[in-house]
């Protein structure tokens, strides 16, 4: 169950040991309750954050601020998003701060791109995966 991302079991019994019950969380990919939010098992967002942690250099980099990362990355996989998509879909207002903290590092240290580079300020600008984000992701 670890290996795969599931939560850990929960073991139960009584003082004289006469009975145990078992429980197995569902995993959360399959959890019906989470309505569109990320299915990132504990495993792979723990594993991401390493890798990530190790690539990039920021002051403002802390464990939250990785695992929001990890979640713009896999938000990226399949397309480019807009930076009020990317922010959004981490439930972040698109406000200078929040680009300085989360997009940019990500930016600087080649793990996403600029889909219109030389027009940084386009309103058509988009993010995307460079091959060092896809390897990234492919290391899961």
């Amino acid at each position: 169950m670890k290996n795969n991302g599931s939560p850990a079991p929960l073991f139960e019994t009584d003082e004289d040991r006469t009975w145990f019950r078992v429980t197995l969380p569902i995993h959360p990919a399959f959890d019906p309750n989470a309505q569109g939010e990320f299915l990132i098992t504990p495993h792979i967002e723990q594993k991401l954050a390493l890798l990530i942690k190790g690539l990039v250099v920021s002051d403002h980099v802390d464990d939250q601020v990785v695992i929001m990362m990890v979640r713009l990355l896999l938000f990226l996989e399949d397309k480019s998003r807009s930076k009020t998509q990317l922010l959004e879909r981490i439930r972040l207002k698109n406000h200078n701060d929040n680009v300085k903290r989360y997009i940019e590092p990500l930016e600087i240290n080649n793990i996403i791109t600029k889909t219109i580079p030389e027009k940084p300020k386009s309103p058509k600008q988009e993010y995307r995966l460079t091959e060092k984000g896809k390897l990234l992701l492919q290391k899961l």
